[in-house]
């Protein structure tokens, strides 16, 4: 298995996000390069290698005053990269406590013991179980294209709407048989915290496992070659976020609110509300909150964070982090 595609919005400025990219991506992809285009609600457009991009200064809206970029790594520039890069990159956002959003992530599994045209087929058949409507399952072929093998035909098949948050495409341009599930939205960043929460041996029987998680087949023998003895996911988005979330709220109303009462009629507004974002702070940069790392991916893309300093969401680097060339510790093959 492997990344097919990668987007993530993360918050912070233009030269915070150069320094990202050069340490992560660009001994693989090349340093950017500045165009004159715009796109996806931001001005600017800088390009690297096979047409990875990354876009920046957003154009003004009135109820944002932050700053915020995003990185998008297509295909072809996922292939050239070390699957460890975008652990590593994950792992830097999550554990400095930065506002990022995974927008975005295509998982592709190769060599598939089906054919497109027999992947549609079964769909249609009754022991297929998806969140996907019936109405959304297309197949289309091109029997004059010439495959990257050398073979005429290409067949695509396509499980669920292109729109949605997430789908499955199942093609043969390359000559072997490739399945790819699509994801966006929170259903992303919900995967992504499973698969980079795991080592690279075990991203395959995850991402098999979110499969699972949108299509089933009872008793389909190439089926049960592909998926082997993987569990399904079984995965809840965003309820179970926002019932954590609501939980919070509900223990500050009746918990918290009766002591914060008696403390802004004691010293005042201003005085309280210094204390108590003094304490906000103090938690942020002093306590551990791993135990709220679901609900805190709640806060891209960002739309709860629009009073808070572009500061607190730029860490600094180690001295050696304004090299090109990444240390060599982070280049080395696995």
């Amino acid at each position: 298995m492997k990344i097919h595609w990668f987007g993530v919005t993360v918050k912070c400025d233009y030269d915070f996000a150069l320094q990202l990219w050069n340490y992560f991506f660009s001994f693989e992809l090349g340093l950017l390069t500045n165009t004159s285009r715009a796109g996806r609600g931001f001005q600017h457009i800088d390009t690297a290698l096979q047409e990875s991009k990354l876009y920046w200064m957003p154009f003004p809206q009135a109820s944002i005053n932050y700053d915020y970029v995003h990185f998008e790594i297509p295909g072809s520039a996922c292939d050239v990269v070390l699957p460890s890069r975008f652990t590593e990159f994950f792992e830097y956002l999550r554990e400095n406590e930065m506002a990022f959003k995974v927008t975005r992530i295509d998982l592709a599994f190769d060599n598939c013991p089906f054919s497109p045209k027999a992947f549609f087929e079964r769909a249609l058949h009754e022991d297929c179980s998806t969140h996907a409507k019936r109405e959304t399952f297309t197949f289309t072929s091109s029997p004059e294209y010439v495959r990257e093998d050398g073979s005429l035909g290409s067949d695509t098949c396509y499980i669920g709407s292109r729109s949605s948050a997430r789908f499955l495409r199942i093609y043969n341009e390359r000559g072997f048989t490739r399945l790819e599930i699509v994801l966006k939205e929170e259903r992303a960043q919900a995967v992504a915290d499973d698969l980079f929460s795991h080592s690279y041996e075990e991203w395959e029987r995850i991402g098999k496992s979110h499969i699972l998680d949108f299509i089933r087949f009872a008793s389909w023998s190439p089926w049960d070659e592909f998926i082997s003895s993987v569990d399904r996911a079984d995965l809840v988005v965003s309820a179970a976020r926002k019932i954590s979330l609501t939980k919070i709220r509900n223990w500050l109303s009746h918990q918290v609110s009766p002591a914060l009462s008696v403390l802004f009629d004691v010293l005042g507004e201003v005085e309280a509300l210094q204390m108590i974002n003094q304490m906000v702070t103090d938690a942020r940069n002093l306590r551990d909150r791993s135990r709220y790392s679901a609900v805190l991916a709640m806060r891209a893309p960002f739309s709860d964070l629009e009073n808070v300093s572009i500061s607190m969401f730029s860490p600094e680097f180690p001295e050696d982090w304004d090299l090109v060339e990444p240390p060599h510790d982070l280049i080395e093959a696995e």
